[in-house]
């Protein structure tokens, strides 16, 4: 049983937590297929996944995602309590700062843009803070490489 009143400021769970960092997302770079996914709009040539193009740096994966002409929609729910293993008690009170982090990059050879949310929801699956900066468009003929886009929700922000 942890105490969530160390004498130590919570820095037992904090070295816990970071000692086990891990993705929470399942199946990042495709190599699983869609598995883990729910494919929420499948337009044009639906999605696809494809052998990557360019290496993600420091990294040596070979597959990836891809969207077609038509809309690409793609989602994935982590329930931290429930599959993650983080009690409500935890979170309340500890109130670990969420790190959401995601690469991507066009094809060269049409128009694309490219756009994330993220939601931060509650126990009723209501949302408590929405992360979806502006759409990231890319020219015909580009020569772009991978992107990342990163935020950390700070959740003492958030909650209740």
């Amino acid at each position: 049983m942890v105490d969530y009143e160390d004498p130590n400021g919570g820095m037992i769970m904090v070295y816990f937590l970071s000692k086990n960092r891990c993705n929470l997302l399942k199946n990042t770079r495709a190599e699983d297929g869609f598995k883990g996914w729910n494919i929420v709009e499948n337009g044009g040539d639906e999605w696809k996944i494809e052998d990557n193009f360019a290496a993600l740096p420091n990294d040596n994966n070979e597959k990836c995602f891809a969207t077609s002409f038509g809309l690409c929609l793609k989602q994935q729910l982590i329930n931290l309590k429930k599959k993650e293993g983080f009690s409500s008690a935890f979170m309340d009170h500890l109130q670990p700062d969420i790190k959401i982090s995601d690469w991507y990059a066009p094809s060269f050879d049409c128009r694309c843009y490219y756009e994330i949310w993220v939601e931060l929801l509650d126990q009723d699956k209501k949302p408590i803070s929405v992360f979806h900066p502006e759409k990231v468009f890319f020219k015909k003929w580009n020569d772009q490489r991978w992107c990342q886009v990163s935020l950390i929700i700070m959740f003492k922000l958030f909650n209740h």
